[in-house]
């Protein structure tokens, strides 16, 4: 079996990218005349650089986030963030819905998601679309995994 599920987006979490990349982009709008001795100042420089960096990581983490069931395994990616889980180590899904998520490592997009419990002590959160037609697949594989609906 071989799916990908894309990330849900929420309003907020498109508002903040805006708001982040207006904020990294402003001083540059207060430029009334950039010259080319500007250009050679090496601090506006990496200044320069550094902004564009994080304005094509955010948008490679907002476009780029999604997961993906292949080989009895779970992947995520999330820009350049990534990683996988066997299916089988999975113990526990709950659903979640709220600012706050009791979970360290976030390679999602939103606020309503799964909080996936696997190995002994280890938590991921996902946003996946389609919750649903994920933890579905997943208990395709694995049955045994606990599934919480709050």
């Amino acid at each position: 079996m071989k799916k990908t599920y894309k990330s849900s987006v929420s309003k907020r979490s498109y508002v903040m990218l805006l708001l982040m990349k207006a904020l990294l982009i402003a001083p540059f709008l207060s430029i009334e005349e950039l010259s080319i001795k500007d250009l050679k100042n090496t601090g506006f420089l990496i200044y320069i650089i550094i902004t564009f960096l994080i304005v094509i990581l955010l948008f490679w983490i907002y476009f780029g986030t999604y997961y993906k069931i292949e080989n009895n395994y779970l992947y995520h990616h999330s820009g350049p963030f990534f990683g996988k889980m066997k299916i089988s180590s999975i113990q526990k899904i709950t659903y979640h819905s709220g600012w706050y998520v009791p979970v360290t490592y976030k390679p999602s997009t939103d606020t309503i998601g799964l909080i996936i419990t696997y190995n002994k002590f280890d938590d991921i959160y996902f946003s996946p679309k389609d919750r649903d037609l994920l933890v579905n697949d997943l208990l395709g594989i694995n049955s045994e995994i606990q599934v919480v609906k709050n």
